[in-house]
């Protein structure tokens, strides 16, 4: 990665952020006070969400469009079935306050917090218990990839590591006494950590070794998180043609990971349909039951009712959703 630059600056603090693991353009924020913010499009549009119990600087992932976890102060953990519709308490057995969560399915999750706390539980969170971490410095976040490895992070630059979801946690050095906040692995060997004074470190090797990159910031940075990249997604879109033109062109994509149609889309106990791609216009318009025949071209219609602008495509079906790529709507 080459560079960062900042996009947003809003009055509530949000101190985490998650894109389910499998879904349609979901994704939620959580913050100060208790802020829930969920979006169904993507991100081009935000809606606030009840939170039930009021979480401070809380962590937050969810594993498909309706199931997700929310933890917090003094042991504070939430589940919501529902899309964050509703949220239930579990409990969590220790008084910790509670920064990060990760799970990896419906079943297998970890939370972690002050004095070096982890928990874990393989049943959705209908009961967790606590891991040995092996230190006492406030652990910040937790990512795993799968139910084997994890990572979690915390103050004076504290990297551990775990191969064997977290019976044993060994760890990881840095190069850095910065406090991290947040860390994001997208397989066993690539991950990104960020904390104060705009640290963000790298590594492509498990943790191994870490380098350091820059941020252009001296603020703290206080999450991360990362998909694999377009050509390792399951679903990917790589090209347009053509890239821009009137209402009622026909424009085909280029990609993989296109489905035919008849397929189910959608999650289980979740919103779906029986059909082949969904292509999204921007935040607003849906296209559905768009057939592939050889799963890696896919056309659609402009609608004529689409009106001048740029808008960003994504293109969801059964095997996920795919990167966003960018038409110009042009005037008749």
């Amino acid at each position: 990665m080459s560079g960062w630059m900042g996009v947003l600056v809003i009055a509530v603090v949000l101190s985490a952020v998650t894109p389910p693991a499998t879904g349609q353009f979901y994704g939620w924020a959580v913050g100060d006070h208790g802020t829930v913010l969920h979006t169904s499009n993507g991100g081009d549009t935000w809606i606030s969400q009840p939170a039930g119990t009021v979480l401070q600087r809380p962590g937050v992932c969810f594993v498909n469009a309706s199931n997700g976890w929310a933890v917090g102060k003094a042991g504070a953990i939430q589940h919501t079935s529902n899309g964050g519709s509703t949220w239930s308490s579990e409990n969590s057995g220790t008084t910790a306050d509670l920064f990060g969560v990760s799970f990896v399915d419906g079943h297998n999750g970890w939370a972690v917090g002050s004095g070096g706390a982890i928990l874990h539980t393989s049943n959705g969170g209908s009961t967790w218990s606590s891991q040995s971490s092996g230190t006492m410095a406030d652990l910040f976040a937790v990512s795993f990839v799968d139910a084997n490895n994890g990572w979690t992070v915390g103050s004076g630059g504290t990297i551990l590591y775990t191969n064997n979801g977290g019976s044993a946690w060994s760890s990881q050095s840095g190069g850095t006494m910065a406090d991290l906040f947040g860390v994001s692995f997208v397989d066993t060997n690539n991950g990104w950590v960020v904390g104060s004074s705009g640290a963000i470190l790298h590594t492509s090797n498990g943790g191994s070794t870490w380098s350091p990159q820059g941020s252009g910031t001296a603020n703290g940075l206080f999450d991360v998180s990362f998909v694999a990249a377009p050509s390792s997604r399951s679903v990917a879109v790589y090209g347009l043609q053509p890239s821009s033109g009137p209402a009622g062109t026909i424009v085909k994509i280029s990609g993989n990971g296109f489905t035919p149609t008849g397929g189910w889309m959608g999650t289980p106990g979740g919103g779906g349909d029986y059909g082949g791609n969904t292509v999204r216009l921007g935040p607003d318009i849906v296209l559905k039951n768009l057939n592939s025949t050889d799963g890696v071209t896919l056309q659609f219609g402009v609608p004529q009712q689409v009106a001048a602008g740029t808008y960003r495509i994504i293109v969801a079906n059964a095997n996920g959703v795919s990167n966003a790529i960018y038409f110009t709507v042009t005037q008749n």
